[in-house]
């Protein structure tokens, strides 16, 4: 936890490795048969289709006090000794890790809502504390977990915070990006009154754009059956009636975003 203030960031509170929110949802992740660090979307989503009959297990691996600060049960996680996330001990309390050939059941769906429902309790209570200590209604969360949207959308419902910032590439990436403009401000003259300055970051769209006439002779060299559409209300018409008919679409227009989410530019 920091504080931002007059072009300094004050670090207030922190949580020292191996008692990580994040390995603990990545450990979830890993047991239900999705890849570390790239699938916890999944992982996210599926606990829409389930119910959190699983707290009570999750709570013999954290202990979380009021103030949103934990620790791990570390006797039951395995990241620390080998590359595993998770050990026997885990498996005895949740049972037969899912291989990611396994096709999903109402369990697995459980388990996930279980530790989405935990991962926003710990969240929420370290927000709460934030806000306790800097009486700030301005926000500004990174990190993995800071990618966790579903419970991102419930921060204005369960914190008083009225500002929040969220940037998309809140991971490692973006760290180099934090890194910049945190050198930026402390070599300004004017940091004091340009720290809120937005224009530094504009937008995400930051990757490389081909246009049609780029694309098209790449479909013919390689002999891909393609239409191209008059308009784009063709062409949004007809990706709706394949969206209602089941099908999966790849959406490519514009420039690649930067960070891990695609919003609108490379969806799929």
């Amino acid at each position: 936890m920091w504080k931002a203030e007059s072009g300094k960031i004050i670090p207030l509170k922190k949580i020292d490795f191996p008692h990580s929110l994040g390995l603990l949802y990545s450990t979830f992740t890993s047991f239900l048969g999705f890849k570390v660090n790239e699938d916890e979307y999944k992982l996210m989503g599926l606990a829409a289709y389930g119910k959190p009959k699983y707290l009570s297990l999750i709570n013999q691996l954290i202990e979380v006090k009021t103030d949103g600060s934990f620790q791990l049960n570390l006797k039951y996680f395995g990241f620390r000794e080998s590359f595993r996330m998770y050990n026997k001990n885990f498996e005895k309390l949740f049972g037969k890790p899912r291989n990611h050939k396994e096709k999903i059941n109402q369990k697995h769906a459980d388990i996930a809502a279980s530790i989405q429902a935990k991962t926003e309790e710990v969240y929420f209570k370290m927000l709460n504390y934030l806000h306790l200590l800097t009486k700030t209604g301005s926000l500004c969360i990174s990190g993995g977990v800071a990618l966790n949207a579903l419970a991102n959308g419930k921060i204005y419902q369960k914190t008083p915070f009225k500002n929040v910032y969220v940037f998309g590439a809140s991971g490692d990436s973006g760290g180099a990006v934090g890194a910049a403009l945190f050198v930026y401000y402390q070599i300004s003259k004017n940091a004091k009154t340009n720290f809120s300055n937005k224009e530094l970051v504009k937008t995400l769209y930051l990757g490389s754009e081909y246009s049609n006439e780029k694309i098209e002779p790449i479909l013919k060299d390689y002999k891909l059956n393609y239409k191209r559409y008059k308009n784009q209300d063709e062409l949004i018409n007809k990706t709706a009636q394949l969206l209602f008919q089941g099908k999966i679409i790849g959406w490519f227009q514009g420039k690649c975003e930067f960070g891990p989410r695609a919003l609108g530019n490379r969806s799929s």
